[in-house]
């Protein structure tokens, strides 16, 4: 496969399923895709979720459109109060502690917000830390945020760790997402060798700075949303790049009813890309396949082309190993 024209920026909501790992290789689909049809293509992102693939292919400058389209009503509620709040409003709102005893919230958009950055895999149930580790990163986020020495004894009186952690107040309350980032960090670093942990992340804190980056993206002019059915979108344009990520086969944790019967006679009149771990039909291909570790086991994902798509690029160039 060849070099990338333009190299997108994976960015995305954090999410159950996000695709933003598979970016890299969407984004070479995308070109070659591209190649085909020339610049000026709208992509139909139809399980639009956590909106990595919009919000990432949305950058390219060969894309005239993405359509990004979600039936979930909070989620897609929630992408929509993010498309219309600042960065600096976010910092202000959410940059703030919400740990386990916090799982009643008046507010939608704060339910939204803790259950893609603290709950276990995004997944919206089970907090994202287990009772071990719990109290040491809520006293780490206390310790960025409020830079009080006092907090700092409370944790070594709890948890019993380390004098250099009040070289952390030297960089004192952080006024934005970059000095909070820059001061979770150091953190990290001095805590951990003194944990039995060979990884001491504060997962949370990168999940809100996920959510913080999206803001600028999703402010994309090209980007129009929905929230209804992908059955409702009918008569694509001929080089629509149409990409369909739905709720995979034989896999819990969706809390939806799927017809995959309707979902098979989509895919049969219309030309698509496809997200799946095991899509069964006579017209698709894959052409990409990852093993991924995630709340169920260890699973392949792969990605499928229409035969359409292979076929018209290697009749362009024989002598390549294909589109993919």
């Amino acid at each position: 496969m060849k070099d990338l024209k333009y190299k997108v920026k994976s960015v995305g909501i954090p999410y159950k399923g996000s695709k933003r790992k598979l970016m890299p290789h969407l984004n070479k689909v995308l070109e070659n895709h591209l190649d085909l049809f020339g610049n000026g293509v709208i992509i139909y992102d139809l399980f639009g979720g956590g909106g990595s693939v919009s919000f990432s292919l949305a950058q390219h400058p060969g894309v005239k459109k993405v359509v990004y389209n979600e039936l979930d009503k909070d989620l897609f509620d929630f992408i929509m109060f993010l498309k219309n709040i600042s960065q600096e409003e976010f910092y202000e709102r959410f940059v703030k502690p919400f740990f386990r005893r916090d799982y009643e919230f008046k507010d939608k958009n704060e339910r939204i917000f803790f259950e893609k950055c603290y709950t276990f895999g995004n997944g919206g149930t089970g907090y994202i830390y287990g009772k071990h580790n719990e109290k040491m990163k809520e006293y780490c986020h206390l310790i960025i945020i409020y830079n009080d020495k006092k907090i700092i004894d409370k944790f070594q009186d709890e948890i019993k760790v380390i004098p250099e952690m009040y070289d952390i107040l030297k960089m004192g309350v952080p006024k934005n997402m970059e000095e909070f980032q820059l001061k979770k960090l150091k953190l990290q670093r001095i805590i951990k060798p003194y944990i039995s942990s060979k990884m001491f992340v504060l997962q949370h804190a990168n999940n809100i700075n996920l959510l913080y980056n999206v803001i600028s993206f999703i402010k994309n002019g090209k980007i129009e949303f929905h929230n209804k059915s992908y059955l409702d979108f009918k008569n694509f344009e001929e080089n629509a790049f149409i990409y369909l990520d739905p709720p995979y086969q034989n896999t819990s944790g969706y809390n939806v009813d799927f017809d995959f019967e309707k979902f098979k006679e989509f895919i049969s009149t219309y030309k698509c890309y496809i997200s799946e771990y095991n899509l069964e039909h006579k017209d698709y291909e894959v052409i990409f396949e990852k093993q991924k570790v995630n709340i169920n086991g260890v699973a392949t994902e792969k990605i499928y082309a229409h035969k359409y798509f292979i076929e018209k690029i290697n009749d362009k160039s024989r002598k390549s190993n294909g589109l993919f």
